[in-house]
């Protein structure tokens, strides 16, 4: 036990009452704009479409004040904490029509909020790089960078080392199309003035920082979907390390300046995954840590030097490698492993000195607590959590599934059961194809979405298929251009799997996915029509001849690049993979939802499954958001859009439409 622990779920008076004047700030000033305020305690569906209240925590770097994100009525506001009072310091609301959506430190005192405009035609809010400074005592509060001053959107990228007044930022310009230059500054936090330091080698490359917040590599890509990074010193120009010995193919993470090393996860001869450092001087190439499954998914890096502290893991349930188990920062994090039994802690923010800290504790059933630790005591005291209204213990396990695909290929996913009901019987089965399909996966943790479906009855299967992310890059590229076949196979055959163990209900089967999982949810259909009972697709791709030349993807030739490499070109191929060119096959009863706007995956991707499931006389049922995205953000849409599933995959599987009443509240 870490000493001092307060038990999990009991929040700090003090803190907790602070919290509360920023989420009160930020409802009564949407009230006074006549917007409506929600229950502070959602119920029933809400309880899982409602997004988290308090998204992000951060302690200043010598530990005064405490930043927190929190959401109210989908509007995220900035409030501060004075740590030695317990009391509210300040709070920043945006203008109605504005919000903060991500923040750091300039220095103890000073915070930057990246701020995003809410854009009249759209549900979503949308950053066009507006900074803004302010003192968490609260005293004066700007602009610090203007997109329309600049004519650039800005991105914050973080502090530099002894430079309290300076951040460092990157910039694209706002005049030009596709792939865009980046630009470096030096940022001063007080008066806005910016110094210009370095501009990317190549069109959509993105900067790394050193430790000391010295901008040290360009990340990006060739139209080949190859990487490229490109290194320099402090004052240097750009030089490509294509001829680095010691540098094979893998994933780059960071750069330590004090050691000169550049940290990649890399495959390891003979099997299995490391990181390894890699001397940007001579090659030189040392493994420092080893998972037999999979690469490196987050580092700890130590403040002064940037050295690798301990590495994290997540085959399925997310571990640490502790590189320097002995170090304060690390020793804590044991402790509190050792505390929080069968969760995870994740390290959020910590002071400069690493003598206090801000961790996240989360599991498959508990959505996240902050805590804050001290670190020189070993003690821990909770803060607040991310969603209040849930109660872990009401919530669904989730297993992590291993199997072997019809071909031998090891594919991991995850399966919650429901809590049994009064027959016995085996449940239902909804199956949830995450999007990508490369890059993404599915992980353990709380999965809103997951939950909502066990509270009503469902199990959840979720399967990393080949050409998700988190595997390794071989894994990744075997699902280049094999969307329609092999992909929709592995899902195929752990659907087959749990059905075939007596897990589920084998007559009560439906599938559902957003973006690539919409096309994955119609296309199985296709596949094994004798498997569904119904089809979900939520703003997926259905005609994959427009995969490229439509939406915002058209206008970037690194876009129009990867969508060659992973789908090809053969417009029979692609046809014959398409489930709006393939829909005689569907004998699943199908739902298509999409929002309007989406630039994604453009309306007319579901339009034409839609003509096309009814000329052969199988309409679709049919939801359009008229000022959604990719993905829908207003709360009540959701709520709806979940309301109107739920109710179509109970009459699909001749389930009753009964909705429970939600976790019950807990206590703050």
């Amino acid at each position: 036990m870490v000493k001092g622990a307060l038990p999990s779920g009991q929040a700090l008076p003090r803190i907790a009452a602070g919290l509360a004047a920023v989420a009160f700030l930020s409802a009564s000033q949407q009230s006074a704009a006549g917007e409506k305020t929600q229950s502070s305690e959602p119920a029933g569906i809400a309880a899982f479409t409602r997004f988290p209240k308090y998204i992000d925590a951060k302690i200043s770097p010598k530990g005064t004040y405490l930043g927190v994100l929190v959401n109210e009525n989908s509007k995220q506001s900035l409030g501060f904490i004075n740590l030695k009072t317990r009391q509210f310091a300040s709070g920043l609301t945006p203008d109605r029509g504005s919000m903060v959506y991500h923040f750091i430190w300039a220095n103890d005192e000073r915070a930057i909020g990246q701020v995003a405009e809410e854009d009249p035609m759209y549900m979503n809010g949308v950053t066009f790089g507006e900074l803004y400074a302010t003192s968490a005592n609260g005293r004066d509060r700007e602009v610090i960078f203007s997109a329309l001053k600049n004519l650039e959107w800005a991105q914050v990228m973080r502090r530099i080392r002894g430079r309290d007044n300076t951040i460092l930022i990157s910039t694209r310009a706002m005049r030009e199309v596709g792939d865009r230059i980046a630009n470096a500054y030096a940022l001063n936090v007080f008066d806005g003035k910016k110094q210009h330091l370095i501009s990317s080698p190549i069109p959509g490359a993105s900067f790394e920082a050193d430790e000391n917040g010295s901008v040290r590599l360009a990340v990006g890509e060739s139209e080949g979907v190859e990487d490229r990074i490109f290194y320099r010193e402090p004052a240097g120009q750009w030089r490509e390390l294509t001829a680095l010995k010691g540098l094979s193919e893998g994933d780059l993470f960071e750069f330590s300046a004090t050691d000169r090393v550049l940290y990649m996860a890399q495959a390891v001869p003979g099997g299995g995954f490391g990181l390894f450092s890699v001397n940007v001087d001579n090659g030189k190439t040392t493994l420092l840590s080893k998972d037999d499954t999979v690469p490196p998914s987050e580092l700890i890096r130590e403040h002064g030097s940037g050295r690798v502290l301990a590495v994290e893991y997540e085959p399925d349930m997310p571990s640490y490698d502790f590189v320097a188990p002995d170090q304060p920062v690390c020793k804590a994090l044991r402790a509190l492993l050792a505390t929080y039994p069968d969760q995870h802690v994740r390290l959020i923010s910590r002071t400069d000195d690493d003598s206090r800290a801000v961790v996240e504790v989360f599991s498959d059933r508990n959505p996240g607590e902050f805590l804050l630790v001290d670190v020189k005591s070993m003690s821990a005291e909770p803060i607040i959590s991310a969603r209040p209204w849930i109660r872990p213990d009401e919530m669904a396990s989730v297993a992590s599934v291993l199997f072997t695909a019809s071909d031998g290929v090891k594919i991991h996913g995850y399966l919650t059961l429901p809590k049994p009901d009064a027959s016995k019987k085996p449940p239902p089965l909804v199956v949830v194809v995450h999007g990508g399909p490369h890059g993404p996966r599915d992980h353990w943790g709380f999965d809103a979405e997951t939950q909502l479906f066990a509270s009503q009855g469902f199990a959840v299967l979720r399967v990393n298929y080949r050409g998700s992310g988190g595997y390794g890059r071989k894994y990744q590229e075997a699902g280049y251009r094999h969307w329609g076949d092999r992909i929709m196979d592995d899902i195929l055959d752990a659907t087959r799997l749990v059905i075939k163990k007596g897990m589920v209900d084998s007559n009560r089967v439906c599938i559902y996915g957003g973006s690539f999982g919409g096309y994955a949810a119609m296309q199985s259909s296709i596949r094994a029509p004798e498997l569904f009972k119904c089809a979900v697709g939520y703003d997926g791709v259905y005609d994959l001849t427009l995969m490229g030349n439509s939406g915002d993807m058209r206008l970037s030739g690194l876009a129009r690049g990867y969508v060659r490499r992973v789908l090809g070109e053969d417009e029979k191929a692609l046809k014959a993979a398409s489930p709006a060119y393939n829909a005689d096959k569907l004998r699943a009863r199908v739902f298509l939802i999409h929002g309007k706007d989406d630039e994604r995956a453009p309306i007319k991707h579901a339009e034409r499954l839609r003509d096309a499931l009814t000329k052969v006389g199988r309409p679709p049922e049919w939801l359009v958001e008229s000022r959604e995205e990719h993905g829908f953000v207003n709360e009540a849409n959701r709520e709806r859009m979940y309301a109107r599933m739920l109710s179509f995959i109970n009459r699909s599987l001749n389930l009753p439409e009964t909705f429970a009443t939600g976790a019950p509240a807990k206590a703050n």
